[in-house]
């Protein structure tokens, strides 16, 4: 998952969470990431999926920085700052949870104890 928070601007410390792409971000209220501060237009940018890359896109003519670099469309990594008007919001990605495998442990230990129990029954059947 996506995780941007707002390093600086009027939202800092708010922190937004997303998995379907495209994200778009900008002052309008039906963004899926909306901040207002000074210099951001209703639709700023949006972040695209495509193949295995995450890419930024500036609205057309708006101003848009990643890492201080001013741009129009860029790739994305871990800890990127993004530069949208006034305010600053860090990219990356969310902790993964790793699932319990306690099942399939206990499950492999049953196929092993359920194997050894058939041998010892075989070793019998042949005596």
């Amino acid at each position: 998952m996506v995780r941007l928070e707002v390093l600086a601007g009027s939202k800092t410390g708010a922190v937004f969470t997303g998995t379907r792409f495209p994200i778009c971000a900008g002052r309008a209220a039906n963004n899926d990431f909306s901040f207002e501060d000074d210099g951001v237009w209703p639709n700023h940018f949006s972040i695209q999926r495509q193949r295995n890359e995450l890419i930024i896109q500036a609205e057309a003519n708006a101003f848009l920085t990643v890492n201080g670099e001013s741009i129009q469309h860029a790739t994305l990594r871990n800890g990127d700052v993004i530069g949208v008007g006034a305010a600053r919001v860090q990219f990356g990605f969310t902790p993964m949870r790793q699932s319990s495998l306690a099942w399939r442990e206990r499950l492999t230990w049953v196929a092993i104890a359920a194997l050894g129990f058939g041998e010892v029954a075989i070793a019998y059947a042949i005596w």
